[in-house]
């Protein structure tokens, strides 16, 4: 499996578990949400950290501009999901 394939199955991966926690949302059955926001959690947060650590050294020299945009979008979504985390925990 090349970087792509692995990249498109994890935005796949993330999409189906972001679509899994709107639906128990609206089932507003919280342990269920809870435990759905945890598996979205981790794995967006295992994707981003992915990323930064393996995909960005490669392209930071040659597009410097692209990765420092992704880095931006990588610490807002860090944010929004510990902001989430807390009210759902709550």
């Amino acid at each position: 499996m090349d970087v792509r394939e692995s990249l498109g199955n994890d935005h796949r991966a993330i999409e189906r578990k972001l679509t899994e926690l709107s639906d128990a949302v609206e089932g507003a059955d919280w342990p269920t949400i809870l435990q759905v926001f945890r598996g979205v959690d981790r794995g967006l947060r295992a994707h981003i950290d992915g990323e930064e650590r393996y995909l960005f050294p490669h392209f930071e020299a040659s597009h410097p501009d692209v990765i420092g945009e992704l880095r931006l979008e990588h610490q807002h979504a860090r944010r929004a999901l510990d902001e989430l985390m807390v009210q759902t925990e709550l």
